[in-house]
């Protein structure tokens, strides 16, 4: 058994100073503002493209071999269009953005979708699949059915999302930094106060322990740090009477 605690998968601290090629260009996507998904998709797609041509150093780089690195995708990887475009965009970023060379005129094989009949289930599938459920997927999958969210979405809820008193949720800065707000069925407002009891629970539980607290991204986390400093000095101050 593994006993390392779970890595969150988080943005991690990379030095201004350094000199590798990778966390210069992390450094650039991130005063992009681009999100942290995009900045690992983009790396993984720089890499692979790398590799393909065998650099050995930033002063490689061609736009020529950009076409058959996407042909190669196509052609032996069998990749869908859609891979296909994420992996042209990426490069198009590292060369236009983050180098400052035009790329125009691109040529290679475009992957071809094959042609599926999409499957849809019916109302009864459904409720079969949700019925072999339970627990927190149970939840989650009754969320994403019943409120049309996404996996990441339900992931990302937050107590402050749901609106119990008008049966609503807001989902915010989803897909494209966009947020929405969409419906609530009733019959998943018991399901959601027992698992945000849980919740409280658990939290209590770790707080009495010294274990309390969640990963906040960025500047919020030294907020917090500075709200947990003002909140012990007025606890001394209580305490000792100034």
């Amino acid at each position: 058994m593994n006993s390392n605690p779970k890595q969150l998968d988080i943005r991690y601290a990379i030095n201004t100073g350094s000199t590798r090629f990778f966390d210069k260009l992390r450094l650039f996507i991130r005063q992009r503002g681009l999100a942290y998904s995009t900045e690992k998709t983009y790396c993984l797609w720089i890499r692979r493209f790398i590799l393909f041509n065998r650099y050995g150093s930033e002063a490689a780089f061609r736009t020529q071999d950009i076409g058959s690195f996407l042909s190669h995708l196509s052609n032996n990887r069998h990749c869908s269009p859609n891979t296909q475009r994420t992996a042209l965009n990426a490069l198009v970023f590292l060369f236009r953005e983050y180098l400052g060379v035009a790329v125009n005129d691109l040529a290679f094989v475009y992957a071809r979708e094959k042609p599926r009949v999409p499957v849809v289930l019916s109302r009864n599938e459904a409720s079969h699949i949700i019925d072999r459920l339970s627990a927190t997927p149970q939840l989650c999958t009754q969320l994403m059915y019943g409120s049309g969210l996404r996996v990441g979405e339900v992931l990302h809820l937050r107590v402050k999302d749901i609106d119990f008193a008008n049966s609503g949720l807001y989902v915010m800065e989803a897909k494209g930094g966009k947020s929405r707000r969409t419906l609530l069925p009733e019959s998943l407002i018991p399901s959601l106060k027992q698992q945000i009891g849980f919740v409280e629970r658990q939290l209590a539980s770790d707080t009495y322990t010294g274990k309390a607290g969640v990963y906040l991204p960025n500047a919020l986390a030294v907020i917090r740090f500075g709200i947990h400093l003002l909140r012990s000095y007025c606890a001394r101050a209580r305490i000792y009477g100034y």
